[in-house]
Formats: C-alpha cells, sequence, structure tokens
C-alpha cells in the first residue's frame, strides 16, 4: 500500500468520524462483563437513535410477530448483535450523510450500498447462514473509503470515478493502478480507527475479493460479494449479466436454483425501499424489480449461444477457460446453460444439452500419471470439438480437467440431431487409438472410450423443466446411465443414453 497516500488520506481533517453514542455502544459490547441492560440504557438515552432503532425493528423489514416497544425489548427479541450492528448503523449512515463533500455523487453512492446491505440480509436470512446484521452494515459501509479517498484527494479522485463510470469494478482497478491502494484497504483502515469489531471490518476490506477473507468472516464476506452482484442487477443498464452471475454465485455458495433466487431478489427491491426510508438517505430513484427482471429477461432472449466468457460484455472476465484443454470454463458453460434456458422457454424452442464422461480416466491416470491424463483428455477435445463447433453448438470443460468431464451446448438442436451429433464425437473418439506422448517414453497406442448423456428441451419436456438445474440434473442421470451400460458391456467403448419423457410427463 502507497504510505504517502495514506498518511495524504488518514490526515484528511474532513474524514467521517465516528459519533459518541457509537463510540460508547463498541466500548461497552467488547466489554463481557457489561450488564445487557446498561447497553440498552445507553442506546435509549439518544432518543434519536432509540426512535429509529424501534422504527426499524418493527418495520416489514424483520417481521416481528409482535410489535417491539423498548430496545431492551428488542434485544431480548433479535439479541444484542442485531440492536448493536443497527445503532452503529444509524449513527454511521447519520454522520457520512450529513458531512457532505461538494462533487460527490452522494445518490448513486447510497443507492449501492443499500441495495447491496439490504440484499446480503435478506440472503443471510432466507438461506439462514447467520451473520444478517454484520452482512447488513458490512454492505452499507463497503465504499465508505470512497468517500474518505474523495474527501483528501479531491478532483483527482473525481476524475478517477468519471474514467470508472457506471462499471463499479474498474474504481478499484483504476485505485491500485494511480496509487497502489483501494478505497476497500483506505476503508478497513478508517473501520480500525473507530475501533468496529472484525466481523464489520473484514466486509469492508475484502468486498471486492471475498475470496481472500479470513475464513471466520468468510461467510458475511460472500454475502456481501453477493449483495454487490444484486446492487449491480438492480442498477445495471444491461441487467441480463449481472443476472447470470447472480445465478451462477448464489447457486456455488448456498445450492440456491435460479427460481429460489429471483423469489429473494423481490424481497430485497422491496426491502430497500423501506429502509431508504427509514435511514433517511437519498438514494435518487430506485429499481422497478418486475421491470429490471423483465428486462433482463428480454436480453437473455436477443443473446446468441455460443455465449463466450471474455466476450467483451460487461461483467465478464477475459480468462475463462480451463488450463488444460483450453475449452470454455464449468462458469462458461452454466451461463451458456441459463441464456439457452430462457431463450428455448420463451421462444418454445429447442435446445439440447449433452454430458460427455471419458471412460476408466482414473485408471487411466493411475497407470500413466497425471501427464498421461491430461494428454488423454486434451487428445480427446481435440476430436470431439470440431465436430460439436461445426454443429454450430460449443463443448465446455465441466468441473476440472481431470476429472474427465465435458459438457456440450447444441443450441436449437431437437433430440435426434443432438444424438446423431454426439454420436458422431463418439465414433471419432473410438475409431483411432490416441497415441500418448510422455516425457522420456517412445509414443505409444491407447484405446479410450467416452460415453454421454444427452437431453432435450422441446415441447414434450418444457413442463418437466422448470429451471436450467433441473435440465443439468437430467443430463446428469443419462450420463450416469450410459456410464453403467458401458460398464455393463465393454467400458472401453462406453455408451450414450438419450433422456425420453415418460408418456405420462
Amino acid at each position: 500500500m502507497n504510505p504517502e497516500l495514506l498518511e495524504k488520506v488518514l490526515s484528511c481533517k474532513k474524514l467521517p468520524t465516528l459519533p459518541a453514542i457509537a463510540m460508547k455502544v463498541i466500548e461497552l459490547t467488547q466489554d463481557e462483563r457489561v450488564p445487557v441492560k446498561q447497553i440498552g440504557e445507553t442506546i435509549a438515552n439518544d432518543q434519536g437513535l432509540s426512535v429509529k432503532v424501534l422504527k426499524t425493528v418493527n418495520s416489514p423489514f424483520y417481521g416481528l410477530r409482535k410489535p417491539c416497544t423498548s430496545i431492551n425489548q428488542a434485544i431480548v427479541m433479535l439479541g444484542m448483535s442485531a440492536v448493536k450492528t443497527l445503532a452503529l448503523g444509524f449513527s454511521l449512515v447519520g454522520s457520512l450523510a450529513k458531512d457532505k463533500a461538494e462533487g460527490f455523487d452522494y445518490e448513486s453512492y447510497w443507492r449501492r450500498s443499500l441495495l447491496t446491505g439490504v440484499a446480503a440480509k435478506v440472503f443471510a436470512s432466507e438461506t439462514r447462514s447467520g451473520g444478517d446484521e454484520e452482512a447488513f452494515l458490512g454492505g452499507l459501509l463497503q465504499d465508505v473509503g470512497m468517500i474518505a479517498m474523495y474527501q483528501a484527494l479531491g478532483s483527482e479522485y473525481g476524475a478517477l470515478l468519471i474514467q470508472a463510470g457506471p462499471d463499479h469494478r474498474k474504481v478499484a482497478r483504476l485505485e491500485m493502478q494511480a496509487y497502489e491502494a483501494s478505497h476497500a484497504d483506505v476503508g478497513a483502515i478508517l473501520a480500525q480507527r473507530w475501533r468496529l469489531p472484525e466481523a464489520l471490518i473484514a466486509p469492508v476490506k475484502f468486498h471486492e475479493r471475498a475470496n481472500a477473507a479470513p475464513l471466520e468472516h468468510l461467510t458475511v464476506c460472500n454475502l456481501v460479494a453477493i449483495g454487490n452482484i444484486c446492487a449491480d442487477l438492480l442498477t445495471a443498464g444491461e441487467p441480463a449479466i449481472p443476472l447470470k452471475r447472480l445465478y451462477d454465485k448464489s447457486s456455488e455458495l448456498m445450492g440456491l436454483s435460479p427460481g429460489q433466487v429471483d423469489a429473494i431478489l423481490k424481497l430485497v427491491s422491496n426491502g430497500a425501499r423501506e429502509v431508504a426510508t427509514l435511514l433517511a438517505v437519498s438514494t435518487g430513484k430506485l429499481p422497478n424489480f418486475d421491470d429490471t427482471m423483465k428486462q433482463a429477461r428480454n436480453q437473455l432472449k436477443q443473446m446468441a449461444l455460443p455465449f463466450h466468457g471474455g466476450s467483451g460484455l460487461p461483467g465478464f472476465e477475459s480468462a475463462e477457460t480451463e488450463t488444460v484443454t483450453g475449452l470454455p470454463s464449468d462458469l462458461v458453460f452454466k451461463r451458456n446453460l441459463i441464456v439457452g434456458f430462457e431463450q428455448a422457454t420463451m421462444n418454445n424452442g429447442t435446445l439440447s444439452v449433452a454430458l460427455l464422461g471419458i471412460e476408466a480416466l482414473a485408471e487411466l491416470r493411475d497407470a500413466h500419471g497425471p501427464q498421461g491424463g491430461d494428454g488423454v483428455v486434451r487428445a480427446i477435445v481435440e476430436r470431439v470439438n470440431p465436430i460439436i463447433e461445426r454443429a454450430g453448438g460449443m463443448l465446455f470443460v465441466t468441473g476440472e480437467a481431470r476429472d474427465g468431464r465435458l459438457g456440450a451446448i447444441l443450441p436449437k438442436h431437437d433430440r435426434a440431431s443432438a444424438t446423431k451429433c454426439i454420436n458422431e464425437a463418439r465414433r471419432m473418439v473410438l475409431d483411432a487409438p490416441i497415441k500418448l506422448h510422455l516425457p522420456g517414453l517412445v509414443p505409444f497406442d491407447l484405446a479410450v472410450g467416452i460415453s454421454a448423456g444427452v437431453v432435450c428441451l422441446d415441447d414434450s419436456t418444457r413442463g418437466i423443466f422448470s429451471e436450467p438445474g433441473d435440465l443439468l440434473v437430467m443430463t446428469s442421470n443419462a450420463l450416469a446411465a450410459a456410464t453403467r451400460a458401458g460398464a455393463a458391456g465393454n467400458a472401453a467403448t462406453g455408451a450414450v443414453r438419450v433422456h425420453a419423457p415418460s408418456k405420462a410427463a
């Protein structure tokens, strides 16, 4: 971190300060011997803060079954952590909103912070992840370093924000280029100076890179990261991209389906309006949830498959390829699956998906080592990929290359044409042995086979598959059936199994 920049920022006399009531609450809650009643009385003595806290806990956002009439009762009903975090939140937000720097876009700042904090809390609550209040306040305070840097650096930092434009991800990258420090770093140091608990400092510091957070704070940091994607979705001009990112991330971290995510997003949108009023911050016009989702789905409908990572679209990183094969990664596979499913569903079209497994790859790796296993995978990809691409589809690695699992998405292919394509790819592998080149050995031939499961979304299955995950599960089942059939017959050649709906379906 640039020490000169840090000194310039932290010595700025205009930096936000911690209100006296917040300092007192932090001091009391750090002493385990202090009676809960004393903490409640401290908050209750600040009438304005007490009213805000009680109004919030009695709001629909918290959904208490019976009204709460005192701070001590709120502590009993919600817990000390919730009430403490609310008290700190109102104090800090009030302080930040009061001391405004001319030229800084506070409406945009609070809109993003509010949406992130509310989304982080709602996802925590709905998934019972824990850390609801820390996630809420962590989201609200995540970008406090931006205010500090603007107060200290003025128009110089303002020019950086203009260069970043509406893409918040660019802010941290430009900051690192210009200052060798980001607003996350500055915000975390400011939070330490305020003596905030580590559970609140961590999401400020790691909200741009949750994976780097300490294990004990990883859940809260991941929740704030999810909240950031929600904020991107609800404020973006191109909401389809962050919608897919949200589906991916919430599936990876919480096992949520797209349908479950949509339901949570509705709660986030409603909750943000309530909390904006309670916090009394100006956020400008908050987005309409139904309009945003309609726009996102229309954009999904218009996107062309195959949908490549690193295509220059906002929100996509350029290096989304698996290192051994050079194929698009599992993440890109899931994005294509979501886009393809939406398109086929809205257009009453067809979409075929296949999963391919290399037979006995684990045994081949044991016999010929990691390099031999990787060589087999690469050789099979070289034979299969041209056939999939010629059919207008795209081949992916699902998981990692060592697992030998490939995925193919074939837009606009019905069951028959997709099966024909996959069988052609399988024959291309079986027709000639693979010549394996290993260091120090004479090249030798290996006979390798693949199994495949194929599923098609069409008029006969549209009522069976309600979301992309259903399609993937059935394709996995078809591959498992093909693998069993291959093992029962000749494991070297494998088999293909195609899902066909029952008459009842």
